[in-house]
């Protein structure tokens, strides 16, 4: 797996502690009727990463899956060149994605500074308590974070509470559907690559290397990435499986290509 397609299955597996602590920050901050900038803040820097989410799922189920689901028989080159913009948005959207993430790191590594708050956490939900100081603690330096065995520990040590029981091998089978959805594509980008519109194969090259670039700022150590697919949204997985297959194409498969 490429570097960017496993820090997006990283940062996927964070969703469903990241919307609890939303909700558990509202009802804190209208609890106390408190308007305290840094737990506020917290709490816009979560619902920015959410929302890059749900518009990423967006665009790559109306442009990208919708789209090949429509083709019957062999695409033709403008319904290639609609596939390929579509996934080139998505691709960009991800990069804004690992950007959002770091903010939020950060973030939290502001918000462990407010006792009061992290002592309600600790007394009402030490999943979240951990989660907190855990997205503290990857952030090492200006703008960069590290992630290590820790955050999968963290996960495997709350799996129970926080997701449903997802079997690996049926992670498999959405995995090898995604696959062969994905292979159908590139053999057709393939057979049409001189008929592919320039400005798509431009704007593709552009996205992706914005995604490869917004990478450098993520250091991945001891751990294995794919351990961490059983808790990614099963809803959000084709487009991190997607991103791994679609990055091999003109030429720009190693995230260190220039």
């Amino acid at each position: 797996m490429s570097q960017a397609s496993s820090y997006i299955t990283i940062f996927l597996s964070s969703i469903n502690p990241l919307a609890r602590l939303k909700e558990k920050i509202d009802r804190y901050l209208q609890k106390k009727k408190t308007k305290e900038r840094i737990i506020r803040a917290l709490a816009d820097e979560i619902q920015e990463y959410l929302d890059i989410l749900e518009r990423s799922l967006k665009i790559s189920k109306t442009e990208v899956v919708s789209k090949v689901k429509s083709i019957d028989g062999i695409p033709t080159t403008p319904q290639i060149n609609i596939i390929l913009n579509g996934f080139s948005e998505v691709m960009l959207k991800y990069s804004e994605l690992i950007r959002a993430f770091i903010k939020l790191s950060k973030a939290c590594s502001e918000v462990i500074e407010n006792q009061a708050f992290m002592e309600n956490l600790k007394e009402t939900d030490s999943l979240l308590y951990d989660f907190v100081n855990l997205m503290s603690n990857i952030y090492v330096k200006e703008g960069k974070v590290k992630i290590n065995g820790r955050y999968y520990r963290f996960f495997k040590l709350y799996e129970d509470e926080l997701f449903d029981k997802v079997k690996i091998n049926e992670v498999d089978e959405i995995i090898k559907g995604i696959r062969e959805f994905a292979d159908k594509i590139l053999f057709w980008v393939k057979k049409k690559r001189r008929q592919i519109s320039g400005g798509i194969i431009r704007k593709y090259r552009r996205n992706l290397k914005a995604l490869y670039a917004a990478s450098k700022d993520v250091i991945v150590a001891d751990i294995e990435v794919s351990k961490l697919r059983v808790y990614v949204p099963t809803k959000f997985l084709p487009i991190a499986i997607l991103l791994k297959e679609y990055s091999k194409l003109f030429g720009l498969g190693n995230p260190t290509h220039t």
